[in-house]
């Protein structure tokens, strides 16, 4: 294979394509740190561990904060982000209960008439939201530019904010408020514990992902 040949004495990989019997082919064939990158602890090797729940708890958590009562969250319906929806909406429902605040749920493709109509229809209703939470900037543009479209104020009428931080996020008008995870620190996090492991031969079972943050800028 072509670790065989490689043999590399530390290895990355998504937690997904490791299992036990791996890791320890792999250590018996000379590598000395293996390090997966997933949503929940190996047991068997470290892993980074991204709680994608806590990027939507931040997000209600800060507009709950600003006053908003009602929030429509946005969420893809493309089953390819399936592993990170569910944790953000999960994130985002657990919020809304914990700051007493109403979440509706829509889904949309990424398509700018989908999310057009989904934030038509909303703001159509008897009792609009007040904010949008998008499961990232890039739906968070698309209802940026539906709100504006149909006249409203954002802030003002609607707050909206995004998660990632793109850099698309400020560069449109009104900038996007977005939700922030340090990636420089987790690489940071991620290179002292391959030098553990490898000077050590020992590291910790989980490297947590950096605590997100608000980037707050016009639109929330």
């Amino acid at each position: 294979t072509t670790l065989s040949r490689l043999q590399p004495i530390a290895l990355t990989a998504s937690s997904d394509q490791l299992s036990a019997a791996l890791v320890a082919r792999l250590r018996s064939a000379g590598t000395r740190a293996v390090i997966g990158f997933g949503d929940r602890p190996l047991g068997f090797a470290p892993a980074v561990v991204f709680d994608q729940t806590a990027l939507t708890r931040v997000a209600m958590t800060h507009l709950a904060g600003r006053g908003h009562r009602s929030v429509l969250g946005l969420m893809p319906s493309d089953p390819a982000y399936q592993w990170f929806r569910v944790g953000r909406q999960a994130g985002a429902e657990e919020a809304a209960v914990e700051h007493g605040v109403g979440l509706t749920i829509v889904e949309s493709s990424l398509d700018h008439d989908q999310v057009a109509a989904l934030v038509g229809a909303a703001l159509a209703d008897a009792s609009p939201p007040d904010a949008i939470l998008a499961y990232n900037d890039d739906y968070a543009l698309l209802a940026l530019r539906a709100l504006l479209e149909a006249g409203v104020r954002v802030p003002d009428d609607i707050a909206v904010i995004g998660c990632d931080d793109l850099p698309v996020a400020e560069l449109f008008t009104p900038h996007l408020t977005t939700i922030d995870v340090d990636m420089r620190e987790l690489g940071t996090s991620i290179a002292d514990t391959l030098h553990q492991i490898l000077s050590t031969g020992t590291g910790p079972d989980i490297i947590p992902m950096p605590t997100p943050v608000v980037i707050v800028r016009d639109s929330a």
